[in-house]
């Protein structure tokens, strides 16, 4: 699914949180990078239709989100799993995914069961499905959130610091789930672990206070290293003196 940003800017309370970026998107894994605060969250969630843009063009699959019916077209294709998996603690993963099937539009009881089991199956989730949220694990709890953004099986896939947390086996077995998923959806996530980025996405995008300061394959982010091949190295060089470049993790 093609992603188009022109121009694009966003203010909250007179601050540019996005300041006239411009991206193409069209299709596998891309990535957003940058330190906190440089725009990524405010950039999916624009392309996940939850905001309008203020101003410049944003459009994704045709839809111009600038509109009230181009967002909520949006809306309908897009599936997103925030920073924190919105599940509610008191019910059980198969309850929470049952509504949120209900929510996405499933007309009734047996559309729902067969919504959820096919991302259950999906998932690896089966012997998590009577457990309460409160009570799943960091890994389990980010598959559940990813099972989540996948009912109604959206043709964009939107994720916000997808590993944040996880051990590095747990990031290793989501790296494959996502990389599974990019064979046939749009994934667009948002990361501060750049062995995530190198390993996952076709495409990069180097956000610094609502700005883009690269975009392109990750490798090429890695060149702009001193020595040309250090990708953590590379990210510090493109940002300056501003801000230090995230550790490497393992996994």
């Amino acid at each position: 699914m093609q992603i188009t940003a022109t121009g694009l800017r966003y203010r909250y309370w007179g601050r540019a949180a996005l300041d006239g970026i411009d991206l193409d998107v069209r299709g596998g894994v891309f990535g957003l990078l940058g330190p906190n605060g440089a725009g990524k969250t405010t950039f999916l969630r624009l392309v996940s239709g939850l905001l309008r843009p203020r101003s410049g063009t944003l459009t994704v699959g045709g839809h111009d989100l600038r509109t009230g019916r181009g967002r909520r077209a949006v809306r309908r294709l897009v599936g997103y799993m925030p920073q924190e998996p919105g599940l509610y603690p008191h019910l059980t993963v198969r309850e929470n995914l049952d509504n949120t099937a209900l929510l996405k539009g499933a007309p009734d009881a047996r559309s729902r069961a067969a919504s959820v089991d096919g991302v259950f199956e999906r998932l690896d989730l089966g012997p998590q499905a009577r457990t309460r949220a409160a009570a799943l694990s960091a890994g389990a709890l980010q598959r559940a959130g990813l099972a989540q953004a996948l009912i109604g099986g959206p043709r964009l896939l939107v994720l916000d610091e997808p590993t944040s947390g996880l051990d590095p086996v747990h990031r290793h077995r989501f790296r494959g789930l996502v990389a599974g998923l990019a064979r046939e959806t749009t994934v667009v996530l948002s990361t501060h672990a750049l062995d995530d980025a190198a390993r996952l996405c076709d495409r990069v995008c180097l956000l610094d206070a609502g700005t883009v300061a690269f975009t392109g394959p990750a490798s090429a982010l890695a060149r702009a290293a001193p020595d040309g091949r250090d990708l953590e190295q590379g990210y510090a060089a493109l940002l300056g003196h501003r801000a230090a470049g995230p550790r490497l993790t393992g996994g």
